[in-house]
């Protein structure tokens, strides 16, 4: 999966250099076919990158954490009552 992301990144970096040369619209008035390339591997990668657990939301715990209800005993321990 790692190298997936790295060749979709590559491909994202060779889109981005051709559309920065050649331009998003072509003389001719067409949209540059680089432009549907470059927005595949960027979408490629956000998946990716959830998948890599590389984002601040994937790495979050799914489950929200739960309370663990203190005992009377282990009240009265911390208070100092026993």
């Amino acid at each position: 999966m790692l190298a997936a992301y790295v060749e979709a990144a590559a491909r994202r970096r060779e889109a981005a250099a051709n559309i920065k040369a050649q331009g998003a619209v072509l003389t001719d008035g067409k949209l540059n076919p680089w432009c549907a390339i470059e927005a595949a591997a960027v979408k490629t990668l956000a998946i990716l990158a959830l998948r890599l657990r590389l984002s601040p939301q994937a790495r979050r715990n799914a489950k929200p954490d739960q309370k663990v209800e203190m005992s009377y005993y282990e009240r009265m321990a911390l208070e100092g009552d026993v």
